[in-house]
């Protein structure tokens, strides 16, 4: 049965993306909306988490980018995902709160074939709001 559960998480192989409405939501993140923009919206308390599930057959190396809206930057996350943590990233604006652009956060590393997840972490909270998240795309890097 867990096999099962393992096999039926999105593979990872050479691009993935990771959609609001699959995330699971931690420590009070806000909450996800379909009616206005399909993300997670007022994610705004230092500790909460969105989080994936995924699964790797080949370890190796993977861009981060996040599809994000923001028009108070300035607040702290981080990306954290198997052994990898992409520490003290902060928003940048996207151009106002309903403008979703992609922004590029850095590499993960996974060292191993498994069902790792992937987390952002909100941290010191500027203006009221982290971000809005709308998904969460992984690109292997290399072969």
């Amino acid at each position: 049965r867990l096999k099962e559960r393992i096999d039926s998480l999105q593979l990872v192989e050479k691009e993935a993306t990771f959609k609001a409405a699959d995330a699971r939501l931690g420590g009070n993140p806000g909450h996800y909306t379909e009616r206005s923009s399909g993300a997670v919206e007022g994610w705004q308390f230092p500790g909460s988490t969105i989080a994936w599930s995924y699964r790797v057959d080949k370890p190796g190396k993977f861009k981060v980018e996040i599809e994000m809206a923001c028009d108070s930057p300035g607040s702290g996350y981080d990306v954290l995902s198997g052994a990898t943590q992409i520490r003290g990233l902060k928003t940048e604006s996207s151009g106002g709160a309903d403008k979703f652009k992609v922004i590029e956060v850095g590499e993960i590393e996974i060292t191993k074939a498994g069902p790792p997840l992937i987390f952002l972490v909100s941290g010191k909270v500027i203006k009221g709001y982290v971000m809005d998240v709308k998904s969460v795309r992984l690109s292997r890097v290399g072969s």
